[in-house]
């Protein structure tokens, strides 16, 4: 005689489809959005120094010294408003408040402007008390797991090229020390560095105003 053997019915796990497709598709899409950042070639720099003292970087209370220091730049974000410019540079695309960053603001941009059509570049004075044509800072939230130092540039920033609408470009280098603003201490020395980058728009290169895509 045979016996009867029961099939568990299989029209439940087949209601999950759908939902586990839709899964599926989002991952997709944000991987394709990653890659699609990573992939996009916008130019690169680099920042490196001599010496670089930085105080309650991994620990409060503690001291860590980076000897040499070395930084690559492969994303920057580029915005102007009125007469203002901020270049902001970084490893990578990563969240403002959480990686490592070069932060530049340029005070008036009409004359960089006009010294470039003239003479091909155009010198700032770097300043950490913010009496220069710029102000650089320079911050470690990536490295670091406190970053509570204002470390401010003493030197120089020269520019050979400069646009914020898209598709321009923004080429230049830069020599400085480093300042602790809060102590006036000098706390890294034998800043150099340089950047070639294309001017982009929208996420996550334009980080502050993105209504404004030229």
């Amino acid at each position: 005689m045979a016996t009867a053997v029961e099939v568990p019915d299989a029209r439940p796990y087949l209601a999950e489809v759908p939902a586990l497709t839709h899964r599926i598709a989002s991952i997709a899409s944000v991987a394709l959005l990653v890659s699609a950042v990573a992939a996009c070639d916008q130019g690169a720099g680099g920042l490196r120094g001599a010496w670089l003292q930085a105080d309650d970087c991994k620990r409060i209370g503690e001291s860590t010294r980076y000897e040499p220091f070395d930084m690559p730049l492969e994303f920057a974000s580029i915005t102007q408003r009125l007469d203002t410019a901020l270049i902001r540079m970084s490893p990578s695309s990563r969240l403002i408040g959480k990686g490592d960053q070069v932060a530049v603001t340029v005070n008036a941009v009409e004359p960089v402007n006009e010294g470039i059509a003239g003479g091909g570049s155009f010198v700032l004075r770097l300043a950490a008390d913010g009496s220069g044509d710029a102000h650089l800072t320079l911050t470690l939230l990536g490295r670091c797991t406190h970053a509570a130092q204002a470390l401010a540039a003493e030197g120089t920033l020269t520019l050979y090229e400069y646009g914020w609408q898209r598709g321009a470009r923004v080429r230049g280098e830069m020599a400085f020390d480093l300042v602790d603003r809060r102590s006036g201490a000098v706390v890294g020395e034998g800043f150099v560095g340089e950047f070639d980058f294309e001017s982009l728009t929208g996420s996550p290169w334009t980080a502050f105003s993105p209504h404004d895509y030229r």
